[in-house]
């Protein structure tokens, strides 16, 4: 029995000095982070830097925006906390911005093999919902070595300057893939 006190006691003195230490570091203002080394990854980095050969100062374009700082859950809506959680720890690789009213105008995802995933195609899956119900476009596109930067432009364009294609009576399409 006074083994069972023993134990009891030593726990009670660890979790005391470990509640101890955590509070002197946060008192001490001693966080564990850190400096990414790179903003975006080598392929992120190739395809923004074709992206703006592409948008030549006519459009704003930003790498990495978060979902919820674009999109909203609708106000009144039950179940908010559970909605804005499946958008507030996501982002889109590439966003394209009016210049004038920096209106969104066109979602660009980079899918490269990390996509081919079972939990990625369903985030994929998922982020073209959420597209789909804001009314945004989104353009898929997969990292390629050399990119048909005209073929890219066209595309970019076409889609920038057109409004959803209706595929069903009520059902508009704002999903587009580059051929790969």
């Amino acid at each position: 029995m006074t083994q069972v006190y023993i134990f009891i006691a030593v726990m009670v003195v660890l979790i005391i000095v470990f509640a101890i230490i955590d509070s002197l570091l946060k008192k001490d203002g001693i966080f564990p982070y850190q400096k990414k080394k790179y903003f975006l990854t080598p392929t992120e980095r190739k395809f923004f830097e074709i992206l703006l050969q592409i948008i030549n100062n006519q459009y704003f374009i930003f790498p990495q925006v978060h979902i919820a700082s674009i999109v909203e859950v609708k106000k009144g809506q039950q179940n908010y906390i559970s909605y804005f959680n499946k958008i507030i720890r996501k982002s889109f690789d590439f966003v394209i911005f009016d210049k004038q009213n920096l209106n969104v105008l066109l979602v660009i995802e980079l899918d490269d093999k990390t996509h081919e995933r079972p939990d990625r195609m369903d985030r994929d899956a998922n982020v073209n919902k959420i597209a789909e119900q804001a009314k945004l476009k989104i353009l898929h596109i997969k990292p390629q070595d050399n990119y048909n930067i005209f073929e890219l432009t066209k595309i970019i364009y076409d889609i920038l300057n057109s409004a959803p294609t209706t595929v069903v009576p009520g059902k508009e399409q704002y999903i587009f893939n580059y051929p790969t």
